[in-house]
């Protein structure tokens, strides 16, 4: 992901850069509080994810980015079927509301 900062995030309607990305994680994906700019692990987050992209392409699309396209159920939707899948496949470490598992009061899996 480091290759493709800054960017135009609809999100927020901005052009953010990778750390204000990071921060988003914390923020959104995680339910958690962000790290301010130039704080020790957002640096260390960008630090790592510019080593690992060290020989990515920039400009173009990286070979497993994003989501694809997934075409309809065959049995069209189903909120009961899709509720059953979660439980058997995802609610043992997000929990029943996918707000993940905590442990004395302490989050123990992110959801």
């Amino acid at each position: 992901a480091w290759v493709s900062y800054p960017a135009y995030r609809s999100k927020n309607k901005r052009v953010n850069t990778f750390q204000e990305r990071l921060q988003g994680c914390f923020k959104f994906s995680m339910n958690g509080k962000s790290p301010p700019l130039g704080a020790p692990e957002l640096v260390a987050l960008e630090t790592y994810s510019y080593w690992m992209a060290q020989g990515a392409p920039t400009g173009t699309r990286l070979i497993g980015a994003g989501y694809p396209k997934l075409a309809k159920p065959a049995q069209g939707w189903d909120y009961a079927r899709g509720e059953s899948v979660y439980r058997a496949h995802c609610a043992l470490c997000h929990g029943a509301d996918g707000q993940g598992r905590r442990v004395d009061a302490k989050p123990w899996f992110p959801p």
